[in-house]
């Protein structure tokens, strides 16, 4: 039988049954104003837009040294950040949880309260700003990071309270730290988290989901720190690093005491720096995702799970997050590491495809998909 439609099988006696599973997600939270950037208007002022990155940079190349106007349509505004759109391809799939954010304060943002209501939130502060311009060859992510300032470990337990805390994340089978790079004092959250909740919590049956973000304007030296104490959460549980693959390649670079500019990432095989990261850090799982394929690195070995390349994307925003919301789903439910990876591609396949997080029963309506087309 074909692992797609293992995978199949097992997600349909899910369907049915309210899942038992909670978990915990933290701690961004932004608003994404998605947009597209208009080249030109005709009489009737209907907009055409640059279609791909590399045309918008050629206009910009002939506007250096001299002065331009770039007009932007927002199509949506939506709510933003790693957190809260895993807490809600997490909740569009049936898992309740709690996450933590930066999403209103002292009140949540309006945007936010059309969240799923599986999701618990609690709020400690203003949201960023992020203008998402998108095209067909990617997407540009302009933010507002200021609010994100003062967000340490100390301001967290300020507003929210230690025992909240401690309550939330031992409720929780499954704990999500996200967004590395943009809250300036991550690396401070995640040891106060790992000091005074996790320890005292004992040796908690609990699986640990990491996910940085791009590190390019990091230090090596950061991101050296920030992956030694992923591997002291290591100790206290199960832990999995996902990364894309430009991540990951900076990633090596800084284990390797590169800078992250350096060339030598883009000429190293992806199967090698994956095994080389995963045997440096000492974590139980490492999760590596291009657009078209998984690496799953744990103690047996190597593994790739092709994946389904989306032609006509209706969203590109958020499919790393939920990309992680089916990886999680399947860690919940006691899947393979290679069904846990392919449901997080065909979780975010499901979403850029349809424009919106997938239940079970859409889900493996993709998977069917992927069957027919393997």
């Amino acid at each position: 039988m074909s692992l797609i439609q293992q995978t199949i099988d097992k997600l349909s006696t899910l369907v049915t049954q309210a899942l038992p599973y909670q978990m915990f997600v933290g701690f961004d939270g932004y608003l994404d104003y998605i947009q597209h950037v208009v080249k030109s208007k005709d009489s009737t002022g209907k907009s055409t837009y640059f279609e791909t990155i590399t045309d918008l940079s050629k206009h910009l190349q002939t506007l250096a040294g001299k002065s331009g106007q770039l007009e932007v349509s927002t199509q949506e505004i939506k709510i933003g950040g790693n957190a809260p759109i895993l807490a809600n391809a997490l909740a569009s799939l049936g898992i309740k949880n709690y996450c933590f954010g930066a999403m209103g304060f002292p009140q949540l943002h309006a945007e936010f309260k059309s969240m799923h209501p599986l999701c618990e939130l609690v709020t400690f502060g203003m949201s960023g700003v992020t203008h998402a311009m998108e095209f067909g060859d990617g997407k540009l992510m302009f933010s507002d990071l200021g609010t994100f300032e003062r967000v340490n470990w100390n301001y967290l337990k300020s507003i929210i309270g230690i025992d909240k805390f401690y309550t939330c994340i031992a409720k929780s089978q499954v704990v999500a730290l996200v967004d590395w790079v943009n809250l300036p004092q991550a690396t401070d959250i995640w040891r106060g988290i790992l000091a005074e909740v996790v320890r005292p919590l004992g040796k908690p049956d609990k699986h640990f989901l990491f996910d940085l973000c791009d590190p390019s304007k990091k230090s090596p030296d950061d991101i050296r720190q920030v992956l030694d104490l992923i591997s002291e959460f290591a100790n206290l549980g199960t832990v999995t690093l996902g990364m894309n693959e430009n991540e990951t390649r900076k990633v090596w670079l800084a284990l390797k005491g590169l800078p992250l500019t350096a060339s030598e990432a883009n000429e190293q095989d992806l199967k090698e720096i994956t095994h080389f990261i995963y045997h440096t850090l000492q974590i139980q799982h490492l999760l590596v995702h291009p657009t078209t394929y998984t690496l799953v690195c744990d103690k047996n070995g190597l593994q790739e799970i092709k994946g389904r390349e989306v032609t006509q994307p209706k969203v590109l925003t958020g499919g790393g997050d939920n990309l992680n919301a089916g990886y999680c789903l399947g860690v919940l439910a006691g899947f393979e590491l290679n069904q846990c990876a392919l449901l997080g591609m065909a979780t975010s396949g499901a979403y850029i495809q349809n424009g919106h997080s997938p239940s079970i029963q859409e889900l493996i309506s993709y998977l069917e998909e992927m069957k027919k087309e393997s």
